[in-house]
């Protein structure tokens, strides 16, 4: 009983919960659950009180009627999401720049990868199809860029074709990235083993790989990470998984043997969820604690020795290019940057993007 009460509290209030509510909390559950017992509980398992028969027929009956309840709110999901707020204009406000943020999204809906027809495109998996058509492109505009990793680089990949697409250098630039696919793995549905074994049979095809991971991924407790928006976070619960990140240099390593590779270092995470969002809505100023972006900056300044120290990769500091800032950088209700947690929306994509140009750095090399 006292689960759903928290449950319910935290989705209310979207942060930690104090400890005087804790108590309170616990009361009212040892008080529903007397109540629960005595007129719920007790009374069903009385078979002088209620038949079989009739217990069949209201079980069969509340079951019937939630099924039906679930599949209309999933079939009209947006448009009952859109009533429950339209009586508050702050939050039907933050409902539709939330929807807007999302619907474009190459992350959010796969359909929305980019293609020219040509030879800038997105996809997920590296098939014979598209390797032929990788083979073709680097015989008609010379060797290509590639962008490998899990949905933060598809972003970054959505965030380069966004502020290239007035230019004549970049005809030939490739996404190959994949949500949920994050390295080390050894997973076969990701890309990262046919990628490597394209790029060892055809090293001419690209003259970079530009390589990104979703940073809380490479903290030791990071389906915790949640807690940094709350008030009594300590960032020394999130220290660096370095098993992981080793995992990844050594894969980068190989694939760096072949085609010189760039890591674009993890991004700051706001972190903020939908119920915080809604609750404060898109007109708040939404500020991260101090502890908050310790943790990203220490797991970046953990990144950069570690592997600027290896000849065959080069790392540049997505946190250090972007000069991540609070407030500013979330958006408002005119246009979110973000459109969950950590991802980019496709206003992020082009705005950060243009605040730090990742292809006209001196380690690429233009393509003739």
């Amino acid at each position: 009983m006292a689960q759903p009460l928290f449950a319910f509290a935290r989705i209310r209030l979207y942060r930690d919960i104090d400890l005087e509510l804790k108590l309170s909390l616990i009361l009212a559950a040892v008080i529903l659950a007397f109540l629960s017992w005595k007129f719920i509980e007790k009374p069903f398992r009385s078979r002088t009180l209620i038949a079989r028969k009739s217990m069949f027929i209201f079980v069969f009956a509340a079951f019937s009627a939630t099924t039906l309840l679930g599949l209309v709110g999933h079939h009209y999901d947006k448009e009952i999401t859109y009533l429950r707020y339209a009586g508050n204009p702050a939050r039907a406000k933050t409902y539709i720049a939330l929807e807007k943020a999302r619907e474009t999204s190459p992350v959010f809906i796969r359909t929305n990868r980019f293609s020219d027809g040509e030879c800038k495109f997105s996809v997920e998996n590296l098939s014979d199809e598209i390797a032929y058509k990788l083979s073709s492109c680097r015989k008609k505009y010379s060797s290509g860029i590639l962008v490998i990793g899990d949905s933060h680089a598809t972003n970054l990949y959505h965030s380069l074709v966004r502020n290239t697409e007035n230019s004549k250098d970049y005809h030939f630039l490739v996404g190959i990235t994949k949500n949920g696919c994050h390295l080390p793995t050894e997973d076969l549905n990701c890309q990262y083993k046919e990628v490597l074994r394209f790029v060892t049979e055809n090293n001419d095809v690209f003259s970079r790989i530009i390589y990104e991971k979703a940073g809380h991924l490479m903290l030791l407790n990071s389906s915790k990470r949640d807690r940094m928006r709350d008030s009594s976070f300590r960032s020394d619960l999130f220290r660096v998984d370095e098993k992981i990140v080793d995992g990844v240099v050594s894969y980068l390593k190989n694939l760096s043997e072949q085609v010189p590779v760039v890591w674009f270092g993890p991004r700051l995470e706001p972190l903020i969820g939908d119920g915080e969002l809604f609750h404060e809505t898109c007109e708040s100023d939404f500020i991260l604690s101090d502890n908050h972006k310790m943790v990203f900056t220490a797991l970046d300044e953990y990144l950069e020795p570690r592997v600027s120290a290896l000849d065959e990769i080069t790392y540049i500091s997505q946190m250090q290019s972007y000069q991540f800032e609070f407030p500013r950088d979330y958006g408002s209700c005119n246009g979110l940057l973000w459109m969950d947690k950590s991802h980019f929306s496709t206003l992020g994509e082009r705005f950060f993007g243009q605040r730090y140009n990742l292809l006209r750095n001196d380690v690429f090399i233009q393509p003739k």
